[in-house]
């Protein structure tokens, strides 16, 4: 049970989420980052590579060797998007004993929410 909460956690986020194994597979990708990007659902099994420049491949690779030099190596700022005005973050996947296991990319909005708070009425 719990791991279809955690499923459904990811599919309900309202920013792309992305994630990848080791190998750089594409293992999962949300519904908002299927729509996000514009290969969506065929991306999804392929090497992410195959979607990115050689500049990005090389940042993508420093970033999975410093998540694997120390299990306090987390989390990483990998850019911003001027077009979505949205940061996008890599993060490292542990097992309980620390082991990375998978990294997982995920864009959050710098445009400033303009509904009111707790509006549910």
């Amino acid at each position: 049970m719990m791991n279809e909460i955690f499923k459904y956690m990811v599919d309900g986020a309202i920013n792309p989420v992305v994630i990848c194994d080791l190998n750089k597979k594409i293992l999962y990708m949300n519904r908002v980052a299927v729509k996000y990007y514009s290969n969506g659902r065929e991306m999804i099994g392929k090497p992410i590579e195959l979607f990115m420049s050689e500049e990005t491949q090389s940042k993508v690779n420093m970033c999975i060797e410093w998540f694997k030099e120390d299990v306090n190596n987390n989390s990483v700022f990998a850019l911003h998007d001027k077009k979505d005005n949205t940061d996008i973050y890599m993060h490292a996947i542990r097992d309980p004993e620390g082991n990375l296991v998978a990294v997982c990319s995920h864009a959050d909005s710098r445009t400033p929410d303009q509904n009111k708070t707790f509006d549910i009425d």
